[in-house]
């Protein structure tokens, strides 16, 4: 389901929402790109089963045009973070420059 988009005084929002096949999960994506500029996604995961395993690995991949040179996300720091160094980096808020 995709729906329509609004918008407001501070910018435009709407949401997607995917079923994971065989119907086991769905995955809600909000969308809200503000007048200044910036985008904000909350990507929330609801299994709909409750014998399935782990969860799974989640992520998303977007294509975002060159002008955009700064980033700034919620997980682990700058360094490395693979699952054997999780320990290695505080989760937290960051940011950075994107350099070409």
């Amino acid at each position: 389901m995709v729906s329509e988009p609004k918008s407001d005084d501070g910018g435009v929002f709407y949401h997607i929402i995917y079923t994971i096949p065989n119907e086991e999960a769905t995955v809600d994506v909000r969308y809200q790109i503000s007048t200044n500029g910036t985008l904000s996604v909350d990507y929330k995961y609801t299994p709909n089963k409750s014998n399935l395993p782990n969860i799974p690995r989640l992520g998303m991949y977007m294509t975002l045009p060159m002008s955009y040179t700064d980033v700034s996300w919620y997980e682990n720091g700058h360094e490395e973070s693979y699952w054997d160094r999780k320990s290695g980096q505080k989760v937290g808020l960051y940011s950075g420059e994107i350099i070409d």
